[in-house]
C-alpha cells in the first residue's frame, strides 16, 4: 500500500529543487516517469500550498505555462497513468495526491539548497 503524503509532513515542496531535472530518481530507466514527477513537483512548488491535493486541470495548466513549445505539439500532458501505476499518485475521483514515496525519492535526488 502506498502512503498518501500527510499535509502536515515537515518536508515541504520548497525543499525540493525543481530547477534541475530528476535524472536517476527512478533508477534512470524511465525518463517518462522522471519527467512526469518533475512536472508534478514543479507545480506543487509553484503553487506554494504544500501537499494539498490537486486536479488534472491544475497540472495541465501548469504544463502549458511551463512548456510552451510542447503545448503546440500535444494537447494534454500524460502523467497520471505512469505515476499512479508506479504508486506515486493516489487518484480519488478528480482529486490527486502525491505519495510519501514520490516525495522521498524526489527529495533525495534533488535537494534544494
Amino acid at each position: 500500500m502506498h502512503t498518501p503524503i500527510d499535509p502536515n509532513y515537515p518536508l515541504l515542496p520548497s525543499h525540493i529543487d525543481v530547477e534541475r531535472e530528476f535524472v536517476g530518481v527512478f533508477g534512470g530507466f524511465d525518463r517518462v516517469i522522471e519527467r512526469a514527477a518533475h512536472v508534478v513537483m514543479s507545480f506543487l512548488v509553484t503553487r506554494g500550498t504544500g501537499w494539498e491535493s490537486f486536479s488534472d486541470e491544475d497540472i495541465q495548466r501548469h504544463f502549458q505555462l511551463t512548456h510552451p513549445r510542447e503545448k503546440a505539439r500535444s494537447r494534454r500532458f500524460s502523467y497520471k497513468r505512469r505515476l499512479h501505476n508506479g504508486g506515486f499518485l493516489i487518484i480519488n475521483g478528480k482529486e490527486i495526491t502525491v505519495t510519501h514515496e514520490l516525495v522521498a525519492l524526489c527529495f533525495l535526488m534533488s535537494k534544494a539548497k
